[in-house]
């Protein structure tokens, strides 16, 4: 499996570190995570990372990706750089999950 994930995000302070992270099922533990340090509130910015695993069953299985502020409280906005929406709302991210065969 390949995972990439693709984030657009505003944080409410700057000088503050950004993470994302891919769970997977109800495990507690990360398989993939990301930090960036943001020297600007209210800018845009955007986080990408990706992850490339062994699909491991043919069961169904479930990704999700958590995202916030990485050191302190804040408030981190999802495809936005503040209180109003970016691009008319039309802003999106995303996850992609591949599957090769092997």
């Amino acid at each position: 499996l390949l995972i990439q994930v693709f984030l657009h995000y505003g944080m409410s302070s700057d000088g503050l570190a950004a993470a994302a992270a891919i769970f997977q099922d109800s495990t507690a533990n990360a398989v993939a995570s990301t930090i960036e340090y943001i020297t600007s509130s209210g800018d845009m910015h955007e986080m990408t990372f990706m992850h490339e695993m062994a699909a491991g069953t043919t069961s169904a299985t479930t990704f999700t990706v958590r995202a916030g502020y990485g050191n302190t409280s804040g408030t981190f906005y999802l495809n936005r750089s503040s209180g109003e929406s970016s691009h008319g709302g039309v802003l999106r991210s995303y996850i992609i999950i591949t599957e090769y065969e092997s």
